[in-house]
């Protein structure tokens, strides 16, 4: 019996098409579902459904089964792709928001080269002239921002960005493109805290909530440790992606 991507290869491309999206139709309401829950209610819901749809048909139209790459894999990342892109055409983001970014990710930046290790939120905080409860307060401000950060680099061959484990699988799993090694070194200079984060929410694919669970903290106080670790990363890749 003949797969589906065999009958794509010999030409009865349309009602291929149509059996993988409704098989891998719970795809795109995963992705959706997953990033809603870090926009402002001003994104419209059906809107990003469409967008990840199209991110399936282009998946479906371009995988190529050769590969070994797992479909479910590979629509991943072009639905995610998809959704990025939608976002960013938007530019739904406040100025005044991205501005907050790029001035912790200077003290951030600022403050590791005078001590040689990432710096603490205190000393940010000092840094900035204001008190720790407002800078986490902006850290929480700053979530929005989130949802463009991993999700849209990409090293210098295509390949999404994976966050490396802390755990079993060493660094060097990021080998391909100089982007990707330069994220791992980004990420080794992390706090331990916001690497365990950044490791239980790209790579295993838990909630802020259910992350907030398993380290004994809030979902608002992960979420605040998610947007550190997001700015201080894209304030040492800056050179790789431009301003945040």
């Amino acid at each position: 019996m003949s797969t589906p991507w065999q009958q794509y290869g010999r030409g009865e491309r349309q009602p291929v098409v149509e059996q993988l999206l409704a098989q891998f139709g719970h795809l795109v309401d995963y992705q959706v579902q997953r990033m809603l829950v870090e926009l402002p209610a001003s994104v419209d819901r059906d809107d990003l459904l469409s967008e990840a749809r199209i991110g399936l048909i282009d998946a479906i139209n371009r995988y190529d089964p050769d590969k070994n790459v797992k479909f479910e894999t590979y629509a991943s990342i072009r639905i995610k792709g998809a959704l990025v892109d939608y976002l960013r055409k938007l530019d739904w983001a406040p100025r005044s928001l991205r501005q907050k970014a790029r001035e912790i990710a200077s003290a951030q930046s600022a403050l590791e080269q005078e001590f040689g290790h990432s710096a603490s939120e205190e000393q940010i905080a000092t840094r900035l002239g204001i008190g720790l409860d407002k800078y986490r307060e902006t850290l929480s401000d700053l979530s929005v921002l989130s949802v463009m950060s991993f999700r849209d680099m990409e090293d210098d061959e295509g390949n999404e960005a994976q966050i490396p484990s802390s755990g079993a699988q060493p660094v060097d799993e990021l080998t391909r493109g100089g982007f990707t090694r330069a994220l791992a070194g980004g990420i080794k200079r992390l706090p331990e805290r916001e690497q365990q984060v950044l490791e239980l929410y790209y790579n295993r694919g838990l909630s802020l909530k259910e992350i907030g669970q398993v380290l004994s903290l809030s979902e608002s106080r992960i979420c605040q440790i998610h947007s550190s670790a997001v700015v201080r990363l894209r304030g040492m890749l800056s050179d790789w992606r431009g301003e945040i």
